[in-house]
């Protein structure tokens, strides 16, 4: 990696690097590697022709692979049941609220509103 101006020149063995590891990370994962930034990491993608994913189409990392999907039916009914929020549930699995509500989403479970749940004490 040379720098030339204020353009970065990358060295051909850093652009298949990059390249390759795009199949299974993101560009700002790529970017941690290396001393530049997602931006140029994008560029050189796109200069290679590779065509680029949208924020919705992240192929890194299957997110079904987190402890709380195997406990789906004790979060279901914590949820239904025992009228637990979504964010104290996140709590309970040590995951993100957003993690619960795509749980109860392809469970078929139709979210309370915004007052729904009960207050923990």
């Amino acid at each position: 990696m040379l720098e030339h101006g204020n353009r970065i020149q990358i060295t051909d063995e850093t652009r298949c690097n990059i390249i390759s590891r795009y199949e299974q990370q993101s560009a700002r994962e790529i970017a941690k590697r290396y001393p530049f930034s997602r931006r140029v990491v994008m560029r050189v993608l796109k200069e290679a022709g590779v065509r680029l994913r949208k924020g919705n189409e992240r192929g890194r990392r299957d997110t079904k692979k987190h402890p709380a999907w195997r406990g789906a039916k004790e979060i279901t009914c914590l949820y239904q049941k025992r009228e637990f929020s979504v964010y104290r549930i996140a709590k309970r699995y040590n995951c993100s609220a957003f993690t619960i509500i795509k749980i109860l989403k392809e469970n078929g479970i139709q979210r309370r509103g915004r007052h729904g749940a009960r207050r923990s004490k």
